[in-house]
């Protein structure tokens, strides 16, 4: 009777499996088959032309710039991450469509010039779905990307993608459950390089989206923004979790919903943690304890997906369709609708933005992925 059992018990879950994987690929079918459909090139000619933004923070498409090959760009559904180094250097991280083959990437890097020079990594570095990328420099002087993968994983590399040290749903995060289909690594495995890599459950719900340095350079504060809304507490050196989680979803202050971008401020007068609470359309600040110190809002931040600063200023990318720029008082001094010249095209949706050394801007899009350059024009005369 248990050997019928547990016959029986095994055909039920291969036949769940079958009808996921089935599912998995109705899902490809239809997201893929509704590609976005270039503009006509004279109608999209006319938008690239358009100034957006306002006073100091005005812009307008370069075309000429952070170029991508076709081969990249007609295969992939995503981008997701950028980051600046120290040298000008941009890096790009971006997830994929279709099935993985060995010519698989997920990294870009491009010069100071914003030229393309190559991808990176290797079809591994593809799988699950690539998500948040951040950089820096740390004290042996030499650059380091840390990568937030949304199926679990999370991990740090130099600049050649070698990588310095791994912690993937480490079983020191006791607070997330631990079950069945956490057992099942060879099958994920599996699915991830036969399969689209991006509609693959998450196991355990556990999804790394961005982390934020600590200006102490040995904390690293890590969003899990998609399941819990928790912030984790890192060290730099060894990924080790230093025994700290705040958060949780909620409307409450020290609550989150969707905390996806995080960024430490160290403008003057400011030494927080700033987190983007999209779901809550918000942003708040916290300690290194993560208690809440204040809450930021306003009609232009609706759904804010991650920061950079630059100078005085901190650009917003928000899901809804623009950049919003903030001064020295975190008052909206632009809004740029970048949406108004590359939402035509299908690609409505900015994820990630950093500002370039000169002001300008490069900024990636979500569903569907594409990747833009934005060069600052002179304010407004009168």
């Amino acid at each position: 009777m248990l050997s019928i059992l547990g016959k029986v018990t095994r055909w039920i879950i291969y036949l769940i499996l079958a009808l996921f994987l089935l599912a998995i690929g109705y899902l490809t079918y239809v997201l893929t088959s509704n590609a976005p459909t270039p503009l006509p090139p004279e109608e999209q000619a006319v938008l690239d032309q358009k100034i957006l933004g306002q006073g100091e923070f005005r812009y307008r498409i370069r075309r000429d710039k952070l170029v991508v090959p076709e081969e990249i760009t007609s295969t992939w559904s995503n981008v997701h991450g950028l980051t600046l180094a120290e040298d000008g250097s941009i890096y790009v991280t971006y997830s994929t469509w279709y099935g993985h083959d060995e010519n698989t990437r997920a990294l870009i890097k491009f010069d100071n010039n914003a030229d393309f020079l190559g991808t990176l990594g290797t079809k591994d570095h593809a799988k699950g779905e690539p998500h948040g990328l951040d950089g820096r420099t740390e004290q042996d002087g030499k650059f380091y990307l840390y990568h937030t993968n949304n199926a679990g994983r999370f991990y740090k590399t130099d600049t050649d993608m070698n990588e310095i040290w791994s912690n993937n749903f480490p079983e020191s995060l006791s607070m997330y459950e631990r079950g069945f289909f956490n057992t099942m690594k060879d099958f994920y495995n599996w699915a991830y390089t036969n399969y689209n890599n991006n509609m693959i459950a998450i196991p355990s719900g556990y999804s790394p989206c961005n982390v934020a340095f600590n200006p102490n350079g040995k904390d690293i504060y890590m969003a899990d923004c998609y399941s819990g809304s928790l912030v984790h507490k890192f060290n730099a050196e060894n990924g080790e979790y230093k025994g700290l989680t705040f958060g949780g979803k909620g409307e409450e202050a020290n609550l989150y919903n969707t905390p996806h971008g995080l960024i430490w401020d160290i403008r003057e007068g400011r030494d927080q943690l700033l987190i983007a609470d999209r779901g809550n359309n918000r942003l708040q600040y916290t300690d290194g304890d993560g208690k809440t110190l204040s809450v930021v809002t306003d009609p232009a931040i609706v759904e804010p997906c991650d920061f950079d600063i630059w100078k005085d200023y901190v650009l917003i990318p928000d899901l809804t369709g623009h950049l919003v720029v903030m001064d020295e008082n975190n008052k909206v001094i632009s809004k740029i609708n970048v949406s108004e010249v590359i939402g035509a095209a299908g690609f409505p949706h900015p994820h990630d933005a950093i500002f370039l050394p000169n002001g300008d801007i490069a900024v990636g899009t979500w569903f569907n992925g594409s990747l833009t350059y934005w060069e600052r024009l002179p304010a407004e005369e009168g």
